[in-house]
This record gives structure tokens, C-alpha cells and sequence, in this order.
């Protein structure tokens, strides 16, 4: 489900105030736009047209290096982004204008970050990664919608201008690409997945990262076990996808196979709570109760009480006979979602852990 957006008028004055006061270092209003920083993206983009990855990064590069020193937005990419939140009446609204301005220098910062990103993977450059990385790095309180938002609007750009190829460079770029949907609740996002295995059936990283999507946005547990057990089969020492493996093998009810492999998980990455959530799914539905409260409190000490481990704890209380205790549990959860069973059944609650909190959420 996409996120639904206010527009900016929509803004709380709070977030005004303390954005306009912000506006010094990201750029005044009433800038105008510097076709020095249109240039080298338009550039760019006709190098990417003509697959010469490595021409595109390097005019990418000049375009972030004007841009970081202007902080200037691009009239350019403007007329390809249309931003549903935004009226054409908040360039004239003297409140607005600056929210508006500070937007379109900020997504045009993200927009190079991008293609730069994009057009590194593309060409094969080692550099890639960080380059990435840089992307997310601009996430922070007053740029996450729009970093989400903006995702969206600039893979389109980016991946209607490069020509599709049959190379593992291109494979990676689709998954790349894709990850950057799936941060911003991008209905698309399975498609780059898939047409990355198309390119390479075999990689482990792609069925990896299919596993993880089919079972937590597509919401296909066969398909996440399957694409699990590929990934697998070319690496079986990979904690995080042993942890989807027995996830889905848990919500398609094969009880014994998601314990067997959800330990094996937790040798591997004895860090992450993942693992303990399933072997005490499992224990619960088995009638080891007393198995069940001992992974349950390792998971919810690992997860420092989120919410979804707290559940597992206070089911694994109510299935020792520690109701208070397990009313307890919920209501000290250091996740502000409240548990509900709608919400709990998504997040693979089913057999007698279902039942348990379900008991405890009626009282």
C-alpha cells in the first residue's frame, strides 16, 4: 500500500518554522536556478540513452559538484517530476515558496546522487556501493517522505532512458533500482527484481533478496521458500536468508523444517532476533512451552522490546500461565505500534501463538 502524502499547505506550522530556519543552508528563496547544474544532468542522461556508463557518471559528477556548492535545483528534471502534494499555487504562497524551493534543491541533490549510482553500477564501477550508500545517507527527519517519494519519480527517469542490456552489470542495476522502490512503498518493485533473474537464474543475492520480498510484500510463502532454497543452494551459510527459509516455511505450516532451520540461523548470526522468533513459534505450536519462553526472551532482548517480539514473549507468558506477566510484556513494548491482530497476523502469527495473544488482547 502506498503511503498517502500531505500536500504542502497541508504542513504543520512547527515543521514550517523549523524548516524555514533551515532554508539558510540549503538555499534562499527566491534562488533562481542555475543552468550550470541543468547542463551536465541533461548530459548525462543522453550519455545514458548511448549506454557510455562511464561518460554519464562523470557528468553526473560535475552536476553534484555544482549542486553541493549552489544548492541549486534543476529546472530541468522539474519538468519531468510532477509531485502530487504540490500546487502549482505554492511557488507564489510566501509561506510555501521556501518548503517548495528547499524540495526541488533537495531532490535534485537526491536525483544526482542517484544517476550517479545508477550509472556506476551500469558501468561496472567499484565504486558503486558507496555511491549508493550516498543516497540513503540524505534520509534523515525532514527528508524521509520526500527521500521516499522522490525514489519513485527518479528510478523512472533513470531507467527510461537506459536501454535494457543482458549483462550482470544491468542485473545488478535492476536490483538496485528495485531496492530503492521497495524503500518507497513502489507498487513496481517486484518486477526489477524478477527481470534481474531473468539476466542471472542463479545468483544468490538476487534469490536472496526475492525471498525477502515475496514473503514480506508479496506475501507469497511458497515463492519466498523457493527463491530462499536457491539462494541457498549456491551459499547455505547466509544467516539472514536461512532466517526467510524457515519464516516461510513457518506460515506455510511446515512446524519442524522452520525449528530446524531457524537454528541453524541462529549459529550463524547470533545477533539477530529473527531466528528466536520462529523456534518459538515453533515451540508453541509443538506444546514446548518452556522452549518457547526462552527464545521468546532472547529475541526480545536482542529486538530491545520491539514490539513484534514483545507479542512472542507476552504468547509464550500466557502459554506458561503468566497472564499479568504477559499483559505486562505488551504494554511495555519500546515500539510505539500497538499490537492488533490484524496486524500481528501479518507479521506471521498464526496456530497457538495466535491464540495466545489473541487471549490476552480480548481482556
Amino acid at each position: 500500500m502506498k503511503t498517502a502524502y500531505p500536500s504542502i499547505s497541508q504542513l504543520p506550522s512547527i515543521f514550517l518554522v523549523v524548516l524555514l530556519g533551515l532554508l539558510p543552508v540549503v538555499g534562499q528563496p527566491g534562488q533562481k536556478t542555475s543552468a550550470k547544474v541543468d547542463q551536465p544532468i541533461i548530459a548525462g542522461l543522453a550519455a545514458v540513452k548511448e549506454k557510455k556508463w562511464a561518460e554519464a557518471r562523470a557528468h553526473f559528477e560535475e552536476a553534484a559538484k555544482i549542486q553541493e556548492k549552489e544548492k541549486l535545483p534543476s529546472d530541468f528534471l522539474f519538468t519531468k517530476i510532477k509531485l502530487a502534494d504540490e500546487d502549482p499555487g505554492d511557488l507564489w504562497d510566501p509561506t510555501t515558496r521556501p518548503i517548495v524551493e528547499f524540495r526541488h534543491a533537495m531532490g535534485t541533490r537526491q536525483a544526482i546522487r542517484v544517476f550517479i549510482a545508477f550509472s556506476s553500477q551500469l558501468e561496472g564501477n567499484p565504486g558503486a556501493a558507496k555511491h549508493l550508500e550516498a543516497v540513503y545517507s540524505l534520509q534523515n527527519l525532514l527528508w524521509g517522505l520526500s527521500w521516499r517519494l522522490f525514489n519513485t519519480h527518479l528510478v523512472r527517469i533513470f531507467h527510461e532512458t537506459a536501454p535494457p542490456e543482458k549483462t550482470e552489470n544491468y542485473a545488478r542495476y535492476l536490483v538496485k533500482a528495485g531496492q530503492l522502490l521497495w524503500n518507497s512503498d513502489d507498487e513496481d518493485v517486484g518486477k526489477y527484481f524478477e527481470q534481474g533473474q531473468q539476466i542471472l537464474p542463479k545468483d544468490k543475492e538476487i534469490a536472496a533478496t526475492l525471498a525477502g520480498y515475496y514473503l514480506l510484500i508479496g506475501r507469497d510463502a511458497a515463492r519466498a521458500k523457493k527463491q530462499a532454497e536457491l539462494s541457498l543452494s549456491v551459499d547455505p551459510k547466509q544467516g539472514r536468508v536461512l532466517i526467510d527459509l524457515a519464516t516461510a516455511e513457518w506460515v506455510l505450516g511446515e512446524t519442524d523444517a522452520a525449528a530446524k532451520h531457524s537454528k541453524e540461523a541462529s549459529l550463524l548470526r547470533p545477533d539477530l532476533p529473527g531466528p528466536h522468533a520462529t523456534m518459538a513459534f515453533a515451540a508453541l505450536e509443538k506444546g514446548d512451552n518452556a522452549l518457547a519462553l526462552k527464545e521468546a526472551e532472547i529475541g526480545d532482548k536482542l529486538s530491545e522490546g520491539h514490539v513484534f517480539y514483545r507479542s512472542i514473549l507476552a504468547a509464550a507468558l500466557k502459554a506458561n500461565g503468566k497472564d499479568k506477566e504477559a499483559a505486562d510484556a505488551l504494554a511495555t513494548a519500546t515500539d510505539p505500534v500497538k499490537a492488533d491482530i490484524e496486524l500481528l497476523k501479518k507479521w506471521f502469527f498464526r496456530g497457538k501463538p495466535l491464540e495466545y495473544i489473541e487471549a490476552i488482547l480480548k481482556k
